[in-house]
């Protein structure tokens, strides 16, 4: 709920009162942050037993911090640069958790890389050569980290909390009302007959759906569970099978015209419309699901598989006569994207309104679309944000950090003198 009042900035139209994104941000990074202490154990493999006491103080924690800034932001913008003890606390505690949920979700490694920037932060004026800077005193290091605009609450989780909630949430509900029988469909269709034509299938079926969903892992639990049984029984071994849809799942952060977390990113620092970003991804896209279907089919010539048994292979006028409904939604989001300029996590939700619609129209999936089932969408998506959640915050740690310290200034003219001047 708090990412749909994000996008749509309901209480501007409510109140004309302008509302920080950092308040938005920072609401729903502490409700994700609480939820992640209540649903995941500190320690992988321990027994579950109800929720630990630590837990629940993290959790209650994560959402005071999360209220704090969402409340008192505008004033807290205004003196930014005082530096008081129970601010700094907040600020220690708001990087502790931050280090911790990412501990819980990603391991060590990506930890150890906040850890390693924190560092240098602290000690940046005991580094050698071009990477010498002034260190900063952690006092001021943890407010900016914890408050800055361009740290915790900055242009990563700010994409995540918007655009990416908007794309997992549309994806999710192609998914649920049979988006993803149909893109299989499809793919069956056109490539059930041809040699090795499962996996065919199943990597034009990623790239048709995960282009609109932008999630490997999401591709994989929806168009996985059809494609990789089929794969098997026509002859594939199940590692191959599994990795043929992983690979293609993980091409869906390239393919336009959604792609991953790190195009929404982009147009931010360029500044230049997110179309432009797309349509520049196009060609390494379609490139990379070539390259995989062409492996696919020398794998198909060597082991000698056949095409898909021929009632397996549905026609393609019939699954267009039952799914050309999906099409509209579909042709909404590029429309409204690349035709009318609007934001991308707007488009988004257009194309979800656009799909509810034909769904309340059509008998068969109007019966899908139970209370039941938009309950289950919404606890998919919600756990789906935790890990995005938790690495946005982690990114706009490292971001703040770098922007801080001037290390990305410093990285550049490295490289450049390391080039020779060749930009």
């Amino acid at each position: 709920m708090v990412g749909l009042v994000a996008i749509l900035d309901i209480p501007f139209y409510l109140t004309r009162a302008s509302i920080f994104y950092q308040q938005y941000l920072a609401l729903f990074w502490g409700l994700i942050c609480a939820l992640l202490f209540l649903t995941v154990l500190a320690k992988r493999g321990a027994p579950r037993g109800g929720v630990p006491l630590y837990d629940l103080l993290l959790a209650l924690t994560s959402i005071f911090l999360g209220l704090y800034v969402a409340l008192f932001y505008p004033k807290i913008l205004f003196t930014l640069g005082i530096v008081s003890t129970s601010r700094v606390f907040l600020a220690v505690v708001a990087v502790v958790i931050v280090l911790e949920t990412t501990r819980r979700l990603e391991g060590w490694a990506l930890t150890l890389i906040i850890l390693c920037f924190i560092a240098y932060a602290l000690f940046s004026n005991y580094f050698p050569g071009i990477l010498q800077a002034r260190g900063v005193p952690w006092r001021r290091l943890a407010i900016q980290l914890y408050l800055g605009a361009d740290s915790l609450f900055g242009t990563p989780l700010k994409m995540g909390v918007t655009v990416v909630f908007a794309f997992v949430l549309f994806g999710a509900f192609l998914s649920h009302t049979g988006g993803s029988e149909f893109f299989v469909g499809v793919a069956n269709a056109f490539f059930g007959r041809r040699r090795g034509g499962a996996a065919k299938a199943a990597v034009v079926a990623s790239m048709l759906l995960g282009g609109f969903s932008a999630s490997a892992v999401g591709n994989v639990a929806t168009i996985g569970v059809v494609t990789i049984p089929m794969m098997k029984k026509a002859g594939y071994p199940p590692k191959f099978a599994a990795a043929v849809e992983a690979v293609s799942g993980t091409g869906d952060l390239i393919v336009p015209p959604i792609m991953g977390t790190a195009a929404f990113i982009m147009p931010e620092f360029l500044g230049v419309p997110y179309a432009t970003v797309a349509l520049a991804a196009l060609v390494p896209g379609i490139l990379y699901y070539l390259g995989d279907f062409m492996q696919i089919d020398m794998r198909a010539a060597k082991i000698g598989l056949r095409p898909l048994p021929p009632e397996a292979i549905p026609r393609i006028g019939q699954v267009l006569r039952e799914g050309w409904y999906f099409l509209i939604p579909i042709g909404l989001l590029i429309y409204t994207i690349f035709i009318l300029y609007l934001r991308p996590d707007f488009s988004a939700l257009v194309s979800i309104a656009g799909l509810l619609i034909v769904v309340v129209f059509s008998r068969e999936k109007r019966q899908v679309m139970k209370i039941h089932q938009l309950v289950k969408i919404l606890e998919g998506t919600s756990r789906f944000m935790l890990e995005m959640t938790v690495v946005c915050a982690a990114a706009g740690l490292i971001v703040g950090l770098v922007t801080y310290t001037g290390l990305g200034q410093s990285l550049a003219l490295f490289l450049t003198d390391l080039s020779g001047g060749n930009v």
